[in-house]
């Protein structure tokens, strides 16, 4: 995204990054996410269990 800036491109300013990104909430979406669907597939296991 900073290559993209125009003003990064004018002489007499550089443009870096300060931090770098966090990406621990990412991780924990992922795992609940997986979680989410070992929930749906429990479910789905028990509706077809008890209605076949």
């Amino acid at each position: 995204i900073i290559k993209q800036m125009p003003v990064c491109h004018q002489t007499g300013n550089t443009c870096k990054e300060l931090r770098d990104p966090v990406t621990s909430g990412l991780n924990t979406s992922v795992v609940f996410g997986f979680l989410n669907l070992v929930l749906w597939v429990g479910n789905l296991w028990f509706v077809f269990k008890e209605t076949g």
